[in-house]
């Protein structure tokens, strides 16, 4: 992980953007692709192709921040060990430069490279498919509970947990992203009321990939079984309490989707049109249209045509019998019989 500040005209051209993943007034986040091209003034960059902070060429996911960032939190989010649940962060570039290169919207700010995380937010995701089942948020739940408990635990505050800053993975892998405190000079008291609102964020994310709506307030709120299909009443109740409480604990979310039978996210209909093709859902798609051939399947036997007079003979219309059914001639005979019997 590298953090070093750079001009910005020099490298800038070399950045190719892909996709607009989601942006607000703080923040921008791009699928990019960075690809160095030969430049006299950086002859050892174009020959190498590599970037000067040592990111390889290829595809990446590049969160502009809208104004100065603070160095402090950079450097401690640089320093922080890797982790499932959250977005790597590889390197941290503070833009400078010409007077004419900050008229940019590019030049301000502060770059944050991540991993390429290609399959679009949990926003667009649920904007798509308005929810999704309990299973892909069993593994929706797990992911972010593993990443924003190694956050808790190293003193960081998220403070933004929402579906725009969960990004997924061409495997459906979802990953937290944009984490705005650091390690600071608060209380133990302070840190953990922060902290509990960022598990409460989470509780109303997951409530909001199950139902398709964010939960309402606690007087207002449908019950999560009546709202969502295949919750159990322990799930909604789990839920619903770490929405209410003062000081929730993520290790009782994690709990209740333990004993749910994960499954990757499919974001295959929010994904950018050239990363669906490279998505499992892809090529079970591809699978799923190829039709398999029989081996061995023994050939079909021909049925053996009909005598010509047979066939003549079914297609005419059957005429009526003029006889009486059969049932008419069991009753009449009962009765003659009745008769010559009373009659001795």
């Amino acid at each position: 992980m590298h953090f070093e500040y750079f001009r910005y005209k020099r490298y800038m051209e070399n950045i190719e953007y892909l996709n607009l993943l989601t942006e607000d007034a703080r923040r921008t986040i791009w699928r990019v692709e960075y690809c160095p091209k030969p430049s006299d003034n950086a002859p050892s960059t174009a020959q190498t192709g590599e970037h000067p902070l040592g990111l390889k060429p290829g595809i990446y996911t590049l969160m502009r921040l809208n104004a100065a960032d603070d160095s402090a939190l950079a450097e401690a989010l640089c320093s922080l060990e890797p982790n499932p649940g959250l977005a790597t962060l590889l390197a941290v570039q503070h833009l400078t430069g010409t007077a004419e290169a900050a008229q940019k919207i590019e030049s301000a700010g502060t770059l944050q490279w991540y991993e390429p995380l290609e399959a679009g937010t949990l926003s667009a995701l649920l904007a798509a498919r308005e929810h999704i089942p309990v299973a892909e948020v069993a593994s929706l739940a797990r992911s972010l509970c593993e990443g924003l408990a190694h956050l808790h635990h190293q003193g960081f505050i998220h403070g933004a947990i929402s579906t725009e800053n969960v990004l997924i993975s061409t495997h459906g892998t979802p990953k937290l992203i944009d984490t705005r405190h650091a390690p600071g000079n608060l209380s133990t008291s302070a840190l953990s009321l922060a902290q509990a609102e960022d598990t409460r964020a989470l509780a109303r994310l997951l409530w909001h990939a199950l139902t398709g709506k964010p939960p309402a307030a606690a007087h207002e709120r449908i019950p999560l079984p009546l709202a969502a299909e295949d919750i159990t009443e322990n799930m909604g109740y789990t839920l619903e309490n770490v929405l209410d409480t003062d000081l929730p604990s993520l290790e009782t979310i994690v709990e209740v989707f333990s004993k749910v039978q994960a499954v990757p996210l499919n974001a295959y209909l929010s994904a950018p049109e050239d990363v669906r093709e490279r998505m499992p859902a892809a090529s079970n798609q591809q699978q799923g249209s190829k039709s398999k051939p029989v081996q061995n399947a023994p050939a079909a036997k021909a049925r053996p045509k009909e005598p010509k007079a047979r066939q003549e003979s079914s297609n005419k219309p059957q005429k009526k019998s003029s006889k009486p059914p059969r049932t008419v001639c069991c009753l009449v005979h009962s009765l003659s019989l009745l008769q010559w019997v009373l009659e001795l």
